[in-house]
């Protein structure tokens, strides 16, 4: 896996799980994101937009699969687009599960990150690279020095028109007998290994 492939895979499960922490702001990235994600977060978006979804008291069950589209560079920075998919989770509601929904749950998001403009070509440290494995965060920080550009995550209406289509379908994997309801169930979506999952203590 290439330097480039982590960061973005390392920042997007960080994102995730700042968004579904305890806390707001800063104290929610730096809670819930992996070592170094504060400082490569670098205002991507306004900050105050992440975290408080624990508070909510409805825990999210499942898996959340993430399927990048589209990734180019220009010069020292990279730009992806990336589906969401939510078709394989489900919303806790006593002792219920509550699904999405009849229609495919999926989304296309964007990032744009690279090199750190702030520090010079001798201080800079590109992104650990063929990181897999069976556990489900990294010990160690992966992001290198590199940071993403911010307000890249913002879509234009033209954008959101060319990606949104590609990104509306089930979750790869989903099974062909999943329930295409939000009925309540009684049991929850599997929540599947990381893949491709990241080194076990080991030194990034």
């Amino acid at each position: 896996m290439s330097p480039e492939a982590t960061f973005l895979r390392a920042f997007v499960e960080s994102e995730e799980r700042a968004i579904l922490t305890h806390g707001h702001g800063m104290s929610a990235i730096e809670a819930g994101g992996f070592p170094g994600f504060a400082r490569a977060f670098n205002n991507v978006i306004d900050p105050d937009r992440v975290g408080g979804a624990a508070a909510e008291g409805k825990p999210i069950l499942g898996t959340v699969v993430y399927e990048v589209i589209d990734i180019r560079r220009d010069g020292d920075r990279y730009h992806a687009v990336y589906c969401d998919y939510r078709s394989l989770t489900a919303v806790e509601v006593g002792d219920q599960y509550s699904g999405v929904g009849s229609e495919p749950f999926g989304s296309a998001r964007q990032l744009t990150f690279g090199a750190d403009p702030a520090l010079s070509l001798e201080q800079q440290r590109a992104p650990s690279k063929d990181q897999k494995g069976p556990a489900r965060l990294p010990v160690n920080n992966v992001f290198g020095t590199w940071v993403a550009t911010p307000n890249s995550e913002e879509m234009d209406e033209a954008t959101t028109r060319e990606w949104y289509p590609k990104c509306r379908k089930w979750a790869p994997g989903t099974p062909a007998d999943w329930p295409r309801d939000d009925k309540p169930r009684p049991t929850p979506p599997p929540t599947l290994p990381p893949s491709p999952g990241w080194p076990p203590g080991s030194s990034a």
